[in-house]
């Protein structure tokens, strides 16, 4: 964590030290998602192009609102899962998610469109 700190002092718009402490922050199980989601954001906004910023985030914003989906705020997830989807559109997981959401809200119609998509 602390070399990844020490770069982004240097360089604070370093798409790849953002994504690498982001990481490091997810992994470590310390309450600190929401730091790691906002070093992401600033990853993207930073390098709009990279790929593994957007799929990071996307994932990140995935695994948070299947907990708040858990957590019994459903409406909340689905808000997460719509942004993963905007963040990178080939996130197969946010149109599951975006699917589960849609046939536990009695859409089988729509939430079989998003199936397919996943």
């Amino acid at each position: 964590v602390g070399l990844y700190e020490r770069a982004l002092r240097y360089e604070p718009g370093d798409a790849a030290a953002l994504t690498g402490l982001a990481g490091l922050l997810v992994s470590r199980f310390d309450g600190r998602l929401a730091e790691a989601m906002g070093l992401l954001r600033r990853a993207v906004a930073a390098n709009p192009g990279s790929a593994e910023a957007r799929r990071a985030l996307a994932g990140l914003l995935v695994d948070i609102g299947v907990r708040l989906k858990t957590a019994g705020l459903p409406e909340d997830a689905f808000v997460l899962y719509v942004e993963a989807l905007g963040t990178d559109p080939g996130y197969d997981s946010a149109y599951y998610n975006i699917a589960v959401a849609h046939a536990d809200a009695g859409r089988p119609d729509v939430a079989l469109e998003f199936y397919g998509k996943a």
